[in-house]
């Protein structure tokens, strides 16, 4: 379990928040109302709470696919916190660490329900030497593949994302935490090298999160898997 600072920010102002990670679920409290979810932007809560302490909160409806019943998802607030990441210098074959800064938007609920909500983007950044790395996007992918553009080879993250073995799915991810794990299957992985080829792999595979690190991290090289 990890936990990391933060704040949560709604049309009511801006309030210090804890969110704690297992590496599957993320969960914080947030003005005495306790939420969950696989990432910062699909948070929801029980049914325990009565409707004045859920006031300050907008919350839009999901269907689970394949299912007659229904969610509430948190939306309509920013949430910010911060994540302790390592970075290799490739330069001296070192590591440092960095606090990055993870943000998630989450925009006001669509005029049909339904719809989902106006915007969805998440924002990374942190500072090494003074320089700023940065990167916006609706998924973690995109975020970080343009930081490690601003990387210009002389960085390199040492996270699942950073894993020659952590690719994402040919259906599409989620914000945050959607990454596929392929390190039950290396050598069979590392043969890919079309789409097709990927869609054909069949062995065990498991969903983490672009920001975690185990010990069978291997630094990944330019081309590899689907995601090369």
């Amino acid at each position: 379990m990890q936990t990391y600072k933060g704040t949560y920010t709604d049309a009511f102002g801006t309030i210090d928040i804890i969110v704690e990670n297992d590496y599957s679920t993320l969960s914080c409290e947030i003005d005495g109302v306790r939420f969950s979810g696989g990432q910062l932007s699909d948070f929801e809560t029980n049914n325990k709470y009565t409707a004045e302490e859920l006031a300050r909160f907008t919350f839009y409806e999901i269907q689970i696919y394949n299912s007659d019943r229904s969610v509430q998802m948190l939306c309509n607030c920013i949430f910010t916190i911060v994540i302790p990441q390592i970075i290799i210098d490739k330069s001296s074959n070192t590591t440092f660490d960095v606090d990055l800064k993870l943000e998630c938007s989450l925009g006001k609920p669509r005029h049909l329900p339904g719809q989902g909500i106006e915007h969805e983007y998440i924002k990374a950044s942190f500072i090494i030497n003074g320089q700023n790395f940065e990167g916006t996007g609706e998924n973690a992918e995109a975020v970080f593949d343009q930081i490690s553009k601003q990387f210009n080879d002389r960085y390199q993250f040492k996270n699942c994302y950073g894993c020659m073995f952590g690719d994402y799915s040919v259906y599409g991810q989620n914000s945050f935490g959607g990454m596929l794990c392929y390190v039950l299957q290396k050598e069979e992985y590392l043969k890919v090298k079309t789409k097709n080829d990927y869609t054909l792999l069949s062995g065990e595979v498991s969903l983490v999160q672009e920001t975690y690190l185990c010990e069978k991290y291997e630094p990944r090289k330019p081309g590899t898997g689907y995601r090369g």
